[in-house]
């Protein structure tokens, strides 16, 4: 399941008062402007036409190109679209629900070649890798959005099941680049912040001061500003965003690791920065929950959480066995639904390193740990489904949220679904007694989730969210395909989709409990 997204920083806009955009931009400052402006429009036609929102988006590469190629180290421009190409790339090929197939009207941006606003993760690195070399100077916004698109292409090299002994040398050496960016971010921001309190305070007192005197207009027009400011200072929601990324960064290492000189490797490369993400995430939770000025928002406690997850994450990953790892997720005493996903994930994980170094766990322990998993994804859907079931009364007033409940729904049903088909394959005494309620819940899972996937997400629910739901869709119905023997290629184009379910099967082929199902596909 996807536990969580890296979301990048808006893009710059400059304001420019009196003489009007020329048709054809010709200057450095027309092209910024230009390709800002298209860009977005991009963002605003993304929540309803993916294919409008490209053209936009390519129409902004295009601008921001032509401004680099007349200044390289346009600090805004390299930004921008640096920035704008890590966007489309998570939007466009790491959203699995957008088929290429279905844009119309986007030929250059699909066509593969540099010109094109959509490109691999590793090219994309390698621009972000550029634009921090030519600006020479240090800019946290820029440096920020490049240690997430270093982190996305860490995950990528990672993922495979030996992609940390055949990548180890550039993983490390990104690694290596990632940590410093996030702890230049990280000192950065800690200091603004400090220095943002500081001004808070004095402000405070200034006005406390003069509470019962003639106010001069000047004074209050100066004071407006510290509020209007307040928008583009680092504030503590900005550092824990930072914090939660260097928790889940350092946790994608340790996950990959599958042999003793791994996790010590790992340790060795990541416990002083680890050290000093721990002080500042204190210093957050000590200073901003609650804030020690009315001026400066507060942490509320689902931030809290969210990094204590986080960092009960990355020790879960750290376990090299079950007791230990169970110890983990009941020393904190956290049930949000955050929690209980991040360790039932944890559980599969240790258990695909197992099966990775061929020492699979099985039997009674297996068992165990798979009804430990389910235990807690029922949790978490039922959590889920209350706050689903209270969105229907009509004096709610966060609709908007359905959309996003309804995923989650669906992405706890499939999981349920594989873990009762891979333990009714389980030769043990209880599989065998439970066999036909284990089939029989699968399928009755699978058949929930369509019922979920096709239940509206609200008036204003985007494309994105509604592809994301027809993703689910699919994903169920390939399976009750599967296991219902409806296998054949006018089956699966009538039921799934001759366009779908190709890239469905390729997608459960990782999952070992179907392969009995597609060995004569």
């Amino acid at each position: 399941m996807n536990r969580y997204s890296k979301k990048n920083l808006s893009h710059k806009v400059k304001n420019k008062k009196g003489k009007a955009l020329a048709s054809q931009p010709q200057t450095v400052d027309e092209l910024f402007i230009a390709g800002s402006q298209e860009e977005e429009y991009g963002d605003r036609w993304l929540s309803s036409d993916l294919s409008k929102a490209l053209r936009f988006y390519q129409r902004a590469f295009n601008y921001y190109k032509s401004g680099l190629n007349l200044q390289s180290d346009h600090l805004d421009i390299r930004y921008n679209c640096s920035r704008l190409l890590f966007n489309v790339y998570t939007e466009y090929i790491k959203n699995e629900s957008v088929y290429f197939s279905e844009l119309t009207n986007c030929d250059e941006s699909l066509s593969g070649n540099d010109d094109a606003v959509i490109q691999p993760l590793a090219n994309i690195v390698k621009f972000f890798q550029i634009s921090c070399d030519v600006i020479g100077r240090f800019s946290w916004d820029l440096y920020y959005n490049c240690a997430l698109c270093y982190f996305e292409y860490l995950e990528e090299l990672t993922k495979e099941s030996d992609g940390f002994s055949t990548h180890t040398e550039e993983v490390f050496s990104l690694l290596s680049q990632t940590k410093v960016l996030l702890q230049q971010v990280l000192e950065y921001q800690v200091n603004d912040l400090n220095s943002f309190v500081k001004e808070c305070k004095s402000f405070e007192q200034d006005t406390n001061t003069s509470a019962y005197t003639k106010v001069n207009p000047q004074e209050t027009e100066k004071q407006d500003d510290v509020y209007a400011n307040t928008q583009e200072t680092v504030l503590p929601s900005t550092i824990c965003d930072t914090c939660l990324n260097c928790y889940r960064l350092i946790t994608t290492f340790y996950e990959a690791c599958s042999a003793p000189d791994q996790y010590n490797l790992v340790e060795e490369n990541t416990s002083n920065f680890l050290n000093s993400v721990d002080e500042i995430s204190t210093f957050l939770i000590e200073n901003f929950h609650p804030s020690s000025t009315d001026m400066i928002p507060s942490l509320d406690d689902e931030s809290i959480d969210g990094l204590k997850v986080a960092k009960l994450g990355l020790l879960a990953s750290q376990c090299t066995d079950f007791d230990s790892l169970k110890s983990v997720w009941l020393s904190d005493g956290i049930s949000s639904v955050e929690s209980l996903l991040a360790e039932a994930s944890s559980y599969r994980t240790l258990l695909d390193k197992f099966d990775v170094t061929e020492n699979m766990i099985m039997g009674t322990t297996r068992w165990n740990v798979l009804s430990l998993m389910t235990k807690k994804y029922k949790e978490a859907f039922d959590i889920i489904k209350h706050e689903y079931d209270s969105l229907k009364d009509p004096r709610s007033h966060n609709s908007d949220k359905k959309t996003i409940l309804i995923s989650q729904l669906c992405s706890i049903l499939i999981e349920r679904a594989d873990i009762d088909l891979e333990r009714s394959q389980m030769d043990i005494e209880v599989a065998v007694k439970s066999v036909t309620v284990l089939k029989t819940n699968h399928k009755n899972f699978l058949k929930s989730c369509l019922v979920f996937s096709k239940q509206s997400g609200g008036l204003r629910e985007s494309i994105s969210d509604k592809l994301t739901r027809r993703k689910k869709q699919k994903e169920a119905l390939i399976r009750l395909c599967l296991v219902e023997g409806k296998r054949s290629t006018a089956e699966l184009d009538q039921i799934v989709g001759q366009d779908y379910w190709p890239q469905e099967l390729k997608e459960i082929s990782d999952l070992g409990v179907y392969n009995q199902f597609i060995i004569d596909i």
